[in-house]
């Protein structure tokens, strides 16, 4: 039975957390990539999430 297979990028991995809203664009396209050629061999279901970064961490302050 296929099975599901989780991955969360966390937000300051994919985000600058020195700026607002600044996504590394670099480090986006390397690991959608990495997962790409890493899923093709899964059998089921990826889910990909992400954590908010410098999107949620600058905003409060």
């Amino acid at each position: 039975m296929p099975g599901l297979t989780l991955i969360k990028l966390g937000g300051s991995l994919i985000t600058d957390k020195t700026r607002a809203e600044s996504p590394r664009r670099e480090v986006v396209e390397r690991l959608a990539g990495e997962i790409a050629r890493a899923a093709s061999g899964l059998a089921g279901r990826l889910i990909v999430g992400h954590g908010s970064g410098s999107v949620a961490d600058l905003l409060p302050k």
